[in-house]
């Protein structure tokens, strides 16, 4: 089985929204949908790495805080899967998106979520995030 490693980052602010981007119409996975940052783990690069490296290169800001969240794995194929650790994370600038990137970017509320067009596994970590900040309010 090839085993793909990942990190993801649920961006938040103190009003309690989370960044979300419009994948760039180029890309050739998912173009146009909407996503949080992250990506694929490099060689000997830790989960951490990975977040601060992506959230860089993607929105070119500085990470002010990171906590890890939860562990997903998803199974593309018989032989395939992605193992994603996420991490909710504060940003120490105002995010400017890397137009390779995203397309566009949004700070959204929870009930905002239905009206963008989300990656399935986004909408799932999104949701899990909400519900698990709004038992903690």
């Amino acid at each position: 089985m090839i085993v793909q490693l990942a990190a993801s980052a649920i961006i938040v602010r103190g009003d309690g929204r989370v960044l979300i981007g419009r994948r760039n119409d180029l890309k050739k996975i998912a173009p146009g949908l909407w996503e949080t940052i992250g990506g694929k783990i490099e060689n000997n690069e830790t989960a951490e790495e990975c977040i601060r490296r992506e959230i860089w290169e993607e929105i070119r800001s500085g990470v002010d805080s990171l906590e890890f969240f939860r562990h997903y794995v998803y199974r593309l194929s018989p032989e395939f899967e992605v193992r994603t650790e996420v991490f909710i994370v504060r940003l120490t600038d105002d995010p400017s998106p890397n137009e390779e990137d995203f397309s566009q970017i949004r700070w959204i509320k929870c009930d905002e979520m239905k009206t963008y067009n989300l990656i399935s596994e986004i909408q799932t970590r999104l949701s899990e995030y909400f519900e698990a900040t709004a038992s903690t309010a």
